[in-house]
C-alpha cells in the first residue's frame, strides 16, 4: 500500500506520506489489536518504509494526551529514528485545557530531544469548544503545524485559526 501510495504522488510538487497510529494503551488495543512493543515494532517498520519511497514523511500519534508518557516517547523516537520529518501529536479526546496542552508540549521537547529536529505539530480536538485556545497555547510552546478542518469535524475550522493569527499574530 506504501508503494502505490508513493507511486499516486509521484507527480506531486510537495510530496508527503502520514503515517497516524494509536498511542494510548486503550486504542492500540481496540484499533490495532497490538501491544505496545508490537506497535512500536510497527511505527518502526512503516516509516522506514515510508522514508525509503517519500522524502517528506509524518508521524502522528492518535490519543496522545492519554497515552503513557514512556511510551509515547519512545513511539515519536522512533518515527523520528526512521525517518519522520515531521510529528503530530493529537489530543483525540478532546479533554485538554490550553495550560495543560502547552505544558504537554514543553514536556515532549525535554524529553525527546530529537524532537527539536523536526516539525512539530498538533490536533486539538475541539471537543469542549476549548480547540483553538489549546492550539494558539501549543504554537506558544513552539508547534509550527496547527491541523484545522473546513468541514465541520472535531477539530478548529481553517477560518477560527485565520482569525486569531491575523489578529494576534
Amino acid at each position: 500500500a506504501i508503494e502505490i501510495t508513493a507511486n499516486a504522488l509521484k507527480d506531486a510538487k510537495a510530496k508527503r506520506l502520514h503515517l497516524m497510529v494509536p498511542t494510548s494503551s486503550v486504542q492500540m488495543e481496540y484499533m490495532c489489536g497490538k501491544k505496545p512493543n508490537a506497535v512500536l515494532e510497527m511505527i518502526e517498520t512503516l516509516i522506514k518504509k515510508c522514508a525509503s519511497v517519500c522524502e517528506d514523511v509524518e508521524f502522528s500519534a492518535l490519543d496522545a494526551t492519554r497515552s503513557e508518557k514512556e511510551f509515547l516517547y519512545q513511539a515519536i523516537n522512533t518515527a523520528i529514528e526512521n525517518g519522520a520529518k515531521n510529528i503530530t501529536v493529537c489530543d483525540s479526546a478532546g479533554e485538554m485545557l490550553p495550560e495543560e496542552f502547552s505544558a504537554f508540549v514543553e514536556d515532549l521537547y525535554t524529553n525527546i530531544p530529537k524532537l527539536k529536529e523536526v516539525e512539530l505539530g498538533v490536533e486539538c480536538s475541539d471537543q469542549l469548544n476549548m480547540g483553538a485556545a489549546c492550539m494558539i497555547s501549543t504554537m506558544k510552546a513552539g508547534v509550527g503545524e496547527i491541523k484545522t478542518t473546513v468541514n465541520g469535524n472535531k477539530l478548529p475550522s481553517l477560518e477560527t485559526a485565520a482569525k486569531i493569527i491575523k489578529s494576534r499574530g
